[in-house]
């Protein structure tokens, strides 16, 4: 698939850029006090607040630069209709294993920078693969994995009903401190809950252009006639993709396929089914950046 935009190694940055780098990367020493800069900056820029400080500095960082999110459902079970369709958590588990390199954070970031998740305590931490993801150990922030405990990390996601998804948000490269000659040799690989991930969480409050940054794996819901109208989907969709019109529940067009309403349903009336065409790399899925992991 062609790229529209290709990221790539760079040369160094502009003055702003250097200077929030100093300012902001993420460090084992800092982390307490950086974690929760990180939060307010990325939820005060999905929800838009149009905050003097925030607000205007995260426009000015992201301004051309690239935000590309992969929904992988990690509870996908194959059907007569979708044999020859890789499943998404083997997909993720085939890019960890071919990673030149694995990071695993110690902790994660969403969940620390509010005091630690309620529902889900013993959650897995992401994952960062590529010559990239070696920044993340140097700082202090997260140890090296061998490909089986990476996959490990993705079998206790799927265990506990985590969304999975893979994130290249370029601007974080600021954030974790990725050196401009690994920029494209750097992905994210989280293990959302809808309570406490700072993407997740805010997608309802984004523009209709922002959730179209988050894509799907060729997976979306459909809903079948044992829907009973009850909402608990309308109420529990993160990025707000199903209403009722006429009588009937209908799925929009921002749906990317997180399956977070299919084993919460009462009526059992959601399902996902596989509608794009099939990808055989994680890295296919990402349009606007050639990834080297």
């Amino acid at each position: 698939m062609k790229k529209t935009r290709v990221v790539k190694a760079k040369a160094p940055g502009s003055a702003i850029e250097k200077w929030f780098a100093r300012k902001f990367t993420v460090t084992a020493e800092n982390y307490d006090s950086r974690s929760k800069i990180f939060r307010k900056i990325m939820a005060g820029s999905m929800k838009a607040t149009g905050n003097p400080v925030y607000g205007g500095l995260v426009t000015k960082l992201n301004q051309g630069k690239v935000i590309e999110s992969v929904s992988v459902p990690l509870n996908v079970s194959l059907s007569e209709h979708t044999k020859q369709v890789a499943l998404p958590a083997d997909l993720l588990k085939k890019a960890v294993r071919e990673a030149t390199y694995r990071a695993g954070m110690h902790s994660c970031i969403c969940r620390e920078s509010i005091g630690g998740c309620k529902n889900y305590p013993d959650a897995p931490s992401c994952i960062f693969i590529g010559e990239g993801a070696r920044q993340l150990v140097s700082n202090g922030l997260a140890n090296e994995l061998t490909g089986h405990e990476a996959c490990a990390r993705i079998d206790l996601a799927a265990k506990m009903g985590l969304l999975g998804h893979a994130y290249f948000i370029e601007a974080e490269q600021y954030f974790w401190g990725v050196p401009n000659e690994n920029l494209d040799k750097f992905l994210e690989i989280c293990f959302c809950c809808t309570c406490c991930c700072l993407n997740v969480a805010n997608l309802k409050y984004a523009s209709h252009a922002q959730k179209k940054t988050n894509v799907s794996l060729g997976w979306t819901i459909v809903v079948d006639d044992n829907c009973t109208l009850c909402h608990t989907c309308v109420e529990i969709c993160p990025i707000g993709a199903i209403s009722e019109v006429s009588c009937k529940m209908t799925v929009s067009d921002v749906c990317y396929g997180c399956s977070n309403c299919v084993p919460r349903c009462p009526q059992s009336a959601r399902k996902l089914v596989h509608t794009g065409p099939p990808i055989s790399d994680l890295k296919d899925a990402f349009h606007q950046v050639n990834l080297k992991l």
